[in-house]
């Protein structure tokens, strides 16, 4: 996942969908698009309190220095009416 980011920082994108788990709870992907155009996972999210999204970017802030390299973010055009 590191790895990933570490060499396409430029793009990244959130995703949230509630069918990739049988849990009652949404599941935040973070992607960025690799060298041959498939979208690689560099972090994952499944909140169950109301600050996980903030706690998971600032982990991933925390432990990702190409942070300054990401030019574009794209989010899932639903995500606002999502609750976490």
């Amino acid at each position: 996942m590191k790895h990933a980011f570490t060499a396409y920082p430029e793009l990244v994108r959130v995703h949230a969908t509630y069918k990739l788990l049988e849990l009652a709870l949404p599941t935040y992907l973070l992607l960025c698009k690799h060298s041959n155009g498939r979208s690689k996972i560099i972090a994952v999210c499944l909140p169950v309190t109301e600050d996980a999204m903030t706690r998971m970017m600032e982990n991933f802030k925390k432990h990702n220095v190409n942070l300054n390299k990401i030019r574009v973010i794209m989010v899932d055009k639903n995500i606002g009416e999502r609750d976490v």
